[in-house]
């Protein structure tokens, strides 16, 4: 209890090379994921309520916690609990479906000068991962997969994305700020 659910994803256009900086992971009860999280000396943030009115009327309400940001691996994604139907956030069907055959988030791979570090903080939330030769650490988490990796310089950023999708292949860093995309099936 307390662990992620598999909903999983990244967004927003960083101010040095417009890239993702943030990602969230969708859990169904904040406060035990916060408290699990927390087991072992980890800071999190206190859960802020959320919410907002859409166009048509309809009221969203969700809760979040942050892990990374401000208080611990700044890989770590936020956690966030639909109060109300997720499906009132979230598209889902034809309304999900992005002009380049984006339909979601197969995997993330996430760079950091400390990786062992930052493959720790993830087990805590999501449970072990599995150390590779090249000395990644990969996640399965629900559909999709992070994979943690060392980077020589440089902060700790997202540096590639896989989506599923009908155009298989790289999609132009044109189209996509610099970050490397992948469309898997």
């Amino acid at each position: 209890e307390g662990r992620n659910d598999g909903g999983t994803g990244g967004g927003g256009r960083g101010e040095e090379g417009e890239g993702p900086i943030d990602q969230w992971s969708a859990v169904a009860d904040v406060e035990r994921a916060k408290a699990a999280f927390e087991q072992g000396g980890r800071r999190a943030s206190e859960v802020l309520e959320g919410g907002r009115v859409r166009l048509d009327g309809a009221k969203l309400a969700w809760r979040t916690v942050q892990l990374g940001l401000g208080f611990g691996d700044p890989l770590l994604p936020f956690l966030i609990q639909d109060v109300t139907a997720r499906a009132l956030r979230v598209p889902s069907g034809h309304a999900a479906r992005h002009a380049n055959g984006a339909s979601g988030i197969a995997g993330l791979r996430l760079e950091s000068p400390d990786p062992a570090g930052s493959a720790r903080a993830f087990s805590a939330l999501v449970g072990e991962g599995r150390s590779g030769a090249d000395g990644d650490t990969a996640f399965d988490v629900g559909r999709q997969r992070i994979v943690v990796s060392g980077t020589a310089v440089g902060a700790p950023r997202v540096s590639g994305l896989e989506i599923r999708g009908a155009r298989l292949g790289m999609i132009s860093p044109m189209e996509t700020h610099g970050v490397r995309m992948l469309v898997a099936t």
